[in-house]
């Protein structure tokens, strides 16, 4: 059986139009592919600088509690019990130590997480030392109160006196911590390493 394979005009339009229209959808679906391509990427980079402002934010609510931690808790108290004998002094008065001294790192301690791994080391072994160093302080305080309250009985003194010793031997260590952690965080925060603004930054370490 003979077949024809002769295409008529209409044929011919029919096959191009045909063609010119698969060609539309290639094009079409190619765009598609791009366009969403580009939004992926947009996104990616939304998403990537959103975590690099989460971590700002909170490298510099760390830094600041630490600064505060230091300048409360550290710096002045040490600079006076270096020039104490506290092997000799009698108890004395200290202010009061906060229940809650670190409100920003107990209530965004899974925010800490997204800093860097060594970061997050170095804040938590950084926590874990200041909230020894402060049971010390108010212990210390404990024992000072009870000595005046109970008419300066020399049991007491010397539990004071203990503490006291263990508050002035731990100084340079936490201070050395603060500087170091709060170097850290100044570079992820965009923050410079400068007293006044960082009081610990113009300790010599």
């Amino acid at each position: 059986m003979h077949v024809d394979w002769k295409m008529t005009g209409d044929g011919i339009l029919a096959f191009v139009g045909g063609a010119f229209a698969v060609i539309a959808v290639l094009l079409s679906n190619r765009r598609s592919r791009v366009n969403m391509e580009r939004q992926l990427e947009v996104e990616k980079k939304t998403r990537s600088d959103e975590l690099d402002r989460q971590k700002r934010a909170v490298a510099k609510a760390v830094l600041f509690e630490i600064n505060n931690f230091y300048c409360y808790y550290v710096r002045d108290l040490q600079a006076f019990l270096k020039e104490k004998d506290v092997e000799n002094c009698k108890p004395f008065g200290m202010k009061s130590i906060s229940s809650n001294a670190f409100p920003i790192y107990r209530g965004n301690a899974i925010t800490v997480g997204v800093l860097e791994d060594d970061i997050v080391g170095s804040i938590v072994e950084f926590y874990s030392g200041a909230e020894v160093y402060l049971g010390t302080l108010r212990d210390y305080r404990t024992e000072s109160e009870r000595y005046y309250r109970e008419g300066g009985d020399e049991v007491t003194e010397e539990k004071a006196r203990a503490f006291l010793k263990q508050i002035k031997l731990a100084g340079p260590e936490i201070t050395k911590s603060v500087y170091v952690l709060c170097e850290k965080l100044c570079r992820l925060a965009n923050v410079e390493f400068r007293a006044p603004t960082i009081p610990v930054a113009g300790e010599k370490i």
